[in-house]
């Protein structure tokens, strides 16, 4: 009815603009779930090229920051392996992380070949 009453299209312009406005927000604070989720339902309301090019940025950054930080973990959790003289266990904490995130340690993987190979050769 939003083009037959203007006061249902007046409500739905500001419910858009709220929850666009909290995708921004979300957004500029790194909270790039809750981005996604505003964006998302700001999307829903009215489709828009904004919205949709806001909530295609905001789902990149969400995914790119859950891949840091899974990568973080898995190298703090091989780098305790390492000290610990387990190459095996360190190299394969790495090697088993899905292709986007072992693509953030492929470093510290290098690093750990020949340690690897080594350990792997004498058990």
């Amino acid at each position: 009815f939003a083009d037959e009453e203007p006061r249902v299209s007046a409500t739905i312009d500001a419910a858009y603009k709220y929850h666009f406005d909290r995708g921004k927000a979300a957004g500029a604070s790194q909270k790039w779930h809750d981005a996604v989720q505003e964006y998302q339902k700001a999307s829903d309301l009215k489709s828009t090229t904004e919205s949709a090019n806001a909530l295609k940025q905001a789902h990149a950054e969400f995914l790119s920051s859950t891949n840091r930080g899974a990568a973080d973990a898995a190298l703090q959790q091989s780098a305790a392996f390492e000290q610990d003289k387990h190459y095996i266990e360190a190299y394969e904490v790495l090697a088993n992380l899905p292709e986007a995130q072992r693509a953030l340690v492929k470093d510290q993987m290098q690093a750990l070949e020949p340690n690897y190979v080594k350990s792997g050769t004498s058990r």
